[in-house]
């Protein structure tokens, strides 16, 4: 979640890099003639999964296992990405921006972990539920590699619309208050990571994918990738070209085990730009 607020800051100056390198200008200010413009339509969906299950080891006070699971789709139908080719053939930038809907589906919490003290009041409990369709927005921005040396630059972000994020929260937190805390001893409290294990690298940190780095899926509904260098991404040649896009981080898995607990725990982010025909 704290990299959003980089990433937007992030889009705001490839966005600035975008217009310089997109404007074919002489010096009297005439625009020149081999400049031109292409418009595709494309159809974008931003796909996520996420789960993780912990257990206790043998010494700790606790047996049974706390789990989180859920995935997400969001939908932009018609995205309007803009193609400005520069007289320069290898200065070339994309931009695209869109408002969809998305959905957070079979979000499942349980805490199944219980004292092993016979005297002990924590009752388990778990919730599953899938969201109503909420409001997301989707912006990419995308140069391509300069002649003498320039790098390029590309980026997407999908996301929630920032609004609706408490909103989702509370309604954990609602589900959650319904079932939990009947007992005298709490139970555990996460909305989007697991509640003891210390540390799920697969949670947090970005994968290289053909040359962009996807950040991990989490229950704002995001989609958001960063990339570039001397060589072009091959997302982004592929929008300039006007075809079809898919970036997919596959399923990534961690197994590990710290001073509280063993963890399981798997991801997935899926990226498609569909062109229309």
């Amino acid at each position: 979640m704290r990299r959003v607020a980089a990433l937007g800051a992030l889009m705001l100056s490839l966005a600035g890099a975008a217009d310089a390198a997109a404007k074919g200008v002489l010096a009297n200010g005439t625009v020149r003639a081999c400049d031109r413009v292409s418009v595709h339509r494309y159809d974008v969906t931003v796909t996520g999964a996420k789960s993780g299950r912990e257990t206790f080891p043998p010494d700790s006070d606790f047996s049974g296992d706390f789990s989180l699971s859920y995935d997400y789709v969001a939908r932009y139908p018609a995205v309007r990405v803009r193609v400005d080719h520069g007289c320069d053939p290898e200065i070339t930038t994309v931009r695209a921006r869109g408002r969809g809907r998305g959905t957070l589906m079979n979000y499942t919490w349980a805490d199944h972990a219980v004292q092993k003290d016979p005297n002990g009041t924590k009752v388990p409990c778990e919730f599953q539920f899938t969201s109503a369709p909420l409001p997301t927005r989707l912006s990419a921005v995308g140069g391509t590699t300069v002649l003498g040396g320039g790098p390029s630059t590309f980026s997407i972000q999908s996301q929630l619309n920032p609004a609706r994020e408490l909103a989702v929260l509370d309604l954990i937190d609602t589900r959650r208050g319904e079932v939990c805390d009947k007992g005298s001893f709490a139970n555990l409290r996460a909305s989007d990571e697991l509640a003891v294990h210390r540390s799920v690298p697969i949670f947090d940190n970005p994968v290289r994918v053909g040359g962009l780095k996807v950040e991990p899926p989490g229950i704002f509904l995001q989609g958001a990738l960063v990339g570039g260098g001397r060589k072009n991404p091959r997302a982004l040649a592929r929008l300039v070209a006007g075809r079809s896009v898919r970036i997919s981080t596959g399923v990534r898995r961690y197994e590990g085990t710290d001073d509280q607990t063993s963890a399981t725990a798997s991801t997935a982010v899926t990226i498609r730009f569909d062109r229309r025909r």
